[in-house]
């Protein structure tokens, strides 16, 4: 795992190349699912290159994984913005937002 960390930092901070380090995170991100250095620079990333879609996945992720109900709501909310700016899905962002309150 140590050498996807370098994979993606050098993708990131060396060449500018957002693919490659989306890829080393990801599959960082299957072999440890609880590594947040990992989780956090993929969703920046994701982020940062408007990859909405995905990065939408990744909070979906956060909010299964969360054993704290208030994290969990603020990824709930987090997700809902998404699919409302990002996406331009109202209706999945107030089903969402539904499914929060629930």
């Amino acid at each position: 795992t140590e050498c996807l960390v370098r994979v993606a930092t050098v993708a990131l901070d060396v060449l500018g190349d957002k693919d490659e380090a989306v890829r080393a995170l990801t599959r960082l991100l299957e072999l440890r699912p609880d590594h947040e250095w990992a989780r956090a620079t993929l969703e920046s990333t994701l982020e940062s290159s408007a990859r909405w879609a995905e990065l939408l996945e990744l909070y979906r992720e956060r909010i299964v994984r969360s054993e704290d109900p208030e994290a969990r709501a603020e990824w709930y909310l987090r997700a809902a913005r998404l699919e409302l700016s990002g996406l331009e899905d109202a209706t999945a962002a107030l089903d969402t937002v539904e499914t929060l309150l629930g």
